[in-house]
């Protein structure tokens, strides 16, 4: 099995924590988008500003989530039994970030918020039982 993926917002692991989503010898593609889909071309990390109170679900999934590059490489790398890799990274720095970042953002450096799009390739290196 194939699993090929564009992903811009949070529901990329539904299934795959117990297995179910991919068969032992299968592979998964997964290209994610990380910038702000309100105003994409002219102000891609506006929603940088938003405290997560006041960033609600809806928002998410009308503008995007904003889990950062570090997040992602940390959500993957807690996945067991899935060998994950990523193997391109895109930045956007010909637009400005925000002069304040919302305290709820998790980010490792200015590059980590400036990165546009992720793609991660992985495999399940043995499949979890799962109890019925």
């Amino acid at each position: 099995m194939v699993s090929l993926l564009i992903v811009q917002h949070q529901k990329l692991f539904i299934g795959l924590k117990n297995g179910s989503s991919l068969l032992e010898d299968g592979f998964m593609f997964h290209l994610i988008h990380l910038l702000d889909h309100k105003d994409l071309a002219e102000k891609p990390f506006d929603f940088f500003v938003y405290q997560q109170e006041g960033y609600s679900r809806e928002l998410q999934s009308r503008w995007g989530n904003r889990i950062r590059r570090s997040q992602w490489k940390q959500i993957f790398s807690n996945l067991k039994h899935l060998d994950s890799r990523f193997i391109f990274e895109w930045s956007c720095k010909d637009r400005e970030l925000p002069d304040k970042i919302d305290s709820s953002i998790q980010y490792t450096d200015e590059e980590d918020l400036r990165i546009s799009h992720i793609g991660v390739v992985g495999e399940f290196t043995s499949i979890p039982k799962v109890n019925n």
